[in-house]
């Protein structure tokens, strides 16, 4: 019965991300036409800072909570009450940090000053939002939780058209736009958790303590991870321009796109993760990242086979470095294919999210290195490059400390097994059924 929820919650998750992959093609599409490499390298640049302050501020309290949820450990309205006050009190501190790191960088891009507060504003709603999805995941609430996160990138598409049909909106206008729509989907989100789960008070002074004890330990393996995911995109401005990180943002969007069934897949099976046995979670974490990784091979050698074509005629020859980019990352894709399920149970089963920090800090310092060598030298490609070597390696980590576990082989980790694709085979046809209807 498990293992039938986990498909289906990884179908459900996966017709979602197929459809957040064709809106981000929409938008990225009409935003290279129409402002080139800068004015994409511009919203690159607020949507990896969006990543990035969030889970900084969030100090691993949606991973508490799903965690302590999954295991029944508290009333869900205990625990959303205490995500609710600890999203809005990290929120106004990281409003003073963001005020005094943005100011320069806003110079770099182009952008007036009256700009600042707003973007504050997006990163508390998305903050609080990102700790009430906790209390959803925590539940096994995955259709709720991808119907609610599709909801600013809906919005965002839908204003990009527009921009598209018009042609005359300056990319400080498209900025404002893109900041309303992130800013109206995490206000959606958390309304909607706080009706379902509204905030209690009973136990309130254990589940903090339980939440913050567990959220600062998978804080720290959460904001390294994401700094190694997003800084790039700090680094590049800092040591090239805008336009580089214009041509390298192509270059990711398009390599990310092979994350999303094993995304997919690791959020269907988050709860199960953290609430069953550990022979069980060991089992599931296995098969999640065989699956992954045989996709993720299949899909991104196809990727490789089309990508300078598909590149030049969807975001034109401007971004003709972007396909140098896309193939130097592709790699780099199943080392993260891996990391995600023996994260979630070295985290979410074991409770110990320490040795995901560590590997993450691993990791970053290398990443930090080699861009620093590289992108002096190649811009955009040695990004992509040192993006590429650090996902691999943090894929690496996680699977040497998972290999301690008696059931654990690699050929148990890494060779697709007939069930796999009896598995795989099943789901796709749920998808298209659901397709059909």
């Amino acid at each position: 019965m498990a293992k039938s929820t986990v498909a289906h919650d990884s179908v459900h998750s996966f017709a979602f991300q197929v459809a957040g992959v064709a809106m981000g093609f929409v938008t990225s599409w009409i935003i290279s036409r129409l402002y080139g490499p800068e004015g994409k390298g511009v919203l690159a640049f607020l949507a990896s800072t969006l990543t990035v302050s969030t889970v900084m501020g969030g100090l691993g309290l949606h991973a508490a909570a799903t965690r302590l949820i999954g295991q029944k450990k508290f009333d869900p309205r205990t625990i959303s009450g205490v995500q609710l006050a600890s999203g809005l009190a990290a929120g106004v501190l990281l409003a003073a940090v963001l005020a005094f790191y943005l100011p320069a960088y806003l110079d770099r891009l182009g952008l007036t000053p009256r700009i600042l507060l707003p973007y504050i504003a997006t990163v508390v709603t998305a903050l609080v939002a990102l700790n009430l999805n906790g209390v959803m995941l925590g539940q096994g609430q995955i259709r709720s939780s991808n119907l609610l996160n599709a909801i600013p990138p809906l919005l965002w598409t839908l204003a990009t058209v527009g921009f598209a049909a018009t042609r005359d909106v300056p990319i400080g206008t498209a900025c404002w736009i893109w900041i309303g729509s992130q800013v109206a989907g995490g206000i959606i989100l958390s309304l909607v958790v706080l009706r379902r789960e509204p905030p209690f008070l009973r136990d309130w002074a254990a589940a903090v303590r339980s939440t913050f004890r567990f959220g600062i330990e998978a804080y720290a393996a959460n904001v390294v991870w994401v700094l190694v995911l997003r800084i790039d995109a700090q680094l590049l401005l800092l040591w090239s321009n805008a336009a580089q990180l214009g041509l390298y943002s192509i270059g990711v969007a398009l390599a990310e796109a092979l994350w999303h069934f094993p995304r997919a897949m690791n959020q269907a099976a988050v709860a199960k993760i953290a609430g069953g046995g550990r022979a069980d979670a060991l089992s599931l974490s296995l098969r999640t990242v065989r699956i992954g990784v045989f996709l993720t091979v299949i899909f991104g050698t196809l990727l490789a086979l089309i990508a300078r074509p598909l590149v030049l005629w969807v975001y034109g020859d401007a971004f003709e470095g972007s396909v140098a980019c896309l193939l130097f990352l592709l790699p780099g894709m199943v080392g993260n294919a891996m990391a995600g399920p023996l994260g979630l149970f070295l985290s979410q089963q074991l409770g110990l999210p320490r040795h995901n920090a560590i590997n993450s800090a691993i990791v970053l310092v290398v990443n930090i290195a080699l861009n620093a060598v590289w992108i002096p030298r190649w811009g955009a490609v040695g990004a992509a490059a040192a993006s590429s070597v650090t996902y691999l390696l943090m894929g690496l980590l996680a699977a040497l400390r998972v290999r301690r576990e008696p059931e654990f082989g690699w050929r148990r980790l890494l060779v697709v097994r007939t069930d796999d694709l009896r598995l795989m085979k099943s789901s796709l046809q749920a998808l298209v059924s659901r397709g059909k209807r």
